[in-house]
């Protein structure tokens, strides 16, 4: 992928608040105790015909919103994943061509007042794998498998992170358009990473984003940060003038390191999807 085009959809994962708190475990197998599926109240799917590359995606406590995205990220999402991520696999060609919106209304009392950001995150999940179960006829199969991932570890200085001002007390679902307190997370190689009340797996998604591997938490720090970096240099660039850091740098300077080792990770194959049905 080019870098412009990754650079766009960091723009979206910003929006998101990338919150792919990973490793995350779906329990619909066989064996799972039977529920009720969440859903949301009324939902519109349109097929997005634009020439326009502005996207985005956002979750409130009122409505879910997707606009001009693929329908393998809008998958992907339901799923908790990176677009990108090799634990996310299978469908047609079409959909990773085919861009939709999609507006949905939650249910007024799916969440009070004071209920925690991932809260809201997760049970919206729910409600889109639901809608996307429906009206695309998804079929997902999930498949735990052995694979090379990033691990994030603690380097031999220890951690060089700067506790942040909020706390997990405070991340409560924002209303309006407001965006959430903590959990967001946003990163490039122009840029750098910001991150604003994160703990250690709102990291996970930034790894596996730009070294397209998963990553597994093993660093043991708990609580919220603020982390800022700057910008670092491409995978695939060569060394130039500019003598930016590389991705792996990065975490080096917050006192974290990216170790390569196997792990048993959980994978989504898509198995059967069709273009959704009227609104």
């Amino acid at each position: 992928m080019e870098p412009m085009a990754r650079i766009f959809f960091t723009i979206i994962s910003a929006i998101l608040t990338i919150c792919y708190a990973f490793p995350q475990k779906w329990s619909e197998g066989p064996g799972a105790k039977a529920q009720k599926p969440l859903r949301f109240e009324v939902a519109s799917i349109r097929l997005n015909k634009s020439d326009s590359e502005s996207a985005r995606l956002r979750y409130r406590r009122g409505r879910f919103v997707a606009v001009n995205l693929p329908l393998y990220t809008i998958i992907a999402e339901g799923y908790g994943v990176s677009y990108l991520s090799p634990r996310l696999s299978g469908g047609p060609g079409w959909v990773h061509s085919e861009k939709y919106d999609i507006e949905a209304t939650i249910p007024s009392t799916a969440f009070p007042a004071g209920v925690p950001f991932r809260v809201l995150q997760e049970r919206t999940r729910s409600m889109l794998r639901t809608l996307l179960a429906e009206r695309f006829k998804l079929t997902v199969r999930q498949q735990r498998k052995e694979m090379l991932v990033y691990a994030l570890t603690v380097g031999r200085g220890g951690p060089k992170l700067q506790k942040a001002k909020v706390q997990e007390n405070d991340c409560l679902a924002p209303s309006g358009d407001a965006a959430p307190p903590c959990h967001r997370i946003s990163g490039n190689p122009s840029r750098g990473i910001a991150g604003f009340g994160v703990d250690m797996s709102d990291v996970l998604p930034i790894v596996e984003f730009w070294t397209g591997r998963p990553a597994i938490d093993r660093t043991g720090i708990k609580g919220l940060y603020d982390i800022k970096t700057g910008p670092w240099r491409p995978l695939q660039a060569v060394q130039t003038s500019d003598d930016f850091p590389t991705f792996f740098m990065l975490f080096e300077k917050l006192g974290l390191h990216l170790r390569t080792q196997k792990a048993l990770i959980d994978g989504f194959v898509i198995e059967h999807v069709e273009r959704p049905s009227e609104n």
